[in-house]
């Protein structure tokens, strides 16, 4: 077995290059405390209407002033260069953290996950978007943006994306395939309702068009395993390079820092995986309209979001952003052409012509699979 050190000094070389772990989707409950508010980044009163400030709900990584570190901001050149000022900024780990902040108290821009932005957009909460007044809005990934689109209504801008692939120790595993992270004991997979499309892309099945009848075989193979779920990325690298673990469900960019660190770790290659896009919000009852657009123009842009794939190790929306240290990161993910992005802003069965099974469907299955 490989030694603890190995995998401790492993843990360092990835903290230190900055990498901040994605939210957490929603997965199994876990006791909230909910929002962390981070330190403002200008001391200001509670935002009134048409004040010029904003009141910014964001997942953890997605907005750094220099808290985390001083090299790290994209909000203060905001606040100089648009003379909006940010009044509060709340930071949460967690799709139910930021359903929790978001039932509590109003802000003008916020971040979502694909399977709150539909909801968000169901229930009226999120404002149709003027995309002329988002400078670069064109230059961001289609797929991405149609995930937060109804009809020719834009939502939401998109920011970073990611996927998931099937890594395995090569120095234990000889014949690798999709399946075996799901029948073999020594595997881990993320705790999410996602993991049952990734499940599905694995046993030949198409996610989108996942029937009541194949949801319900799926989910009674994934119950009768044994396997462990992750919550943090840290338990699927000190798995791996403590030997504990010969699978794990990942992101392409923790699979190459691995390499990177001389572990021998390689991907079951697919044809398809599953993904998800978070995108930036402008809540409907916004009253510094003006100052949110200047903000999801200054995420849309290439530097902004070239500083955040570095930060979060998730791909950026817009091509143009992967430079610098975030080109490592689009190395890693590739292009978006053969990933499935779900849910999507009209949830898993956008056709109203065939059977399929819906994501709030996954998430009851999903807590009684890991229960």
């Amino acid at each position: 077995m490989r030694s603890r050190t190995l995998a401790t000094a492993l843990v360092a070389t990835l903290l230190t290059t900055g990498f901040t772990p994605p939210p957490t989707p929603t997965g199994t409950p876990a006791p909230s405390s909910g929002p962390t508010p981070t330190a403002t980044p200008t001391a200001t009163p509670t935002a009134t209407p048409s004040d010029g400030t904003l009141q910014i709900l964001a997942f953890k990584g997605y907005i750094e002033y220099g808290g985390s570190t001083p090299k790290v901001n994209w909000t203060s050149a905001f606040q100089d260069t648009t003379g909006c000022r940010i009044a509060r900024l709340d930071v949460v780990g967690s799709r139910a953290e930021l359903d929790e902040a978001l039932a509590k108290r109003p802000y003008d821009v916020f971040t979502a996950g694909p399977e709150l932005a539909g909801e968000l957009i169901d229930g009226k909460r999120a404002q149709r978007l003027d995309t002329a007044k988002v400078s670069g809005y064109a230059d961001l990934g289609k797929r991405q943006r149609d995930q937060v689109t109804r009809g020719d209504d834009a939502y939401g801008v998109p920011f970073l994306w990611g996927s998931y692939e099937t890594l395995y120790d090569s120095s234990r595993v000889k014949a690798p395939t999709a399946e075996a992270l799901y029948t073999s004991p020594r595997a881990i997979v993320r705790d999410t309702p996602m993991t049952i499309g990734h499940a599905a892309r694995a046993f030949g099945l198409d996610p989108a068009k996942l029937t009541p009848a194949q949801l319900d075989e799926l989910s009674g193979r994934l119950a009768a395993g044994e396997r462990g779920y992750w919550t943090r990325e840290l338990e699927i690298i000190t798995g791996l390079a403590t030997g504990k673990i010969d699978y794990a469900q990942a992101t392409p960019y923790i699979r190459s820092r691995l390499q990177k660190a001389g572990q021998p770790i390689k991907r079951v290659r697919t044809d398809h995986t599953i993904g998800w896009s978070d995108s930036w919000m402008m809540a409907a009852s916004t009253p510094n309209a003006d100052c949110a657009y200047r903000w999801l123009s200054w995420i849309a842009a290439p530097a902004t979001q070239a500083e955040a794939a570095a930060w979060t190790g998730l791909a950026p929306a817009s091509q143009k952003g992967c430079t610098g240290a975030a080109a490592e990161v689009c190395r890693a993910y590739g292009k978006p052409a053969k990933v499935d992005f779900l849910p999507g802003s009209t949830g898993i069965c956008a056709a109203q012509d065939r059977e399929c099974t819906s994501y709030a469907t996954w998430e009851e299955r999903w807590l009684k699979i890991v229960s």
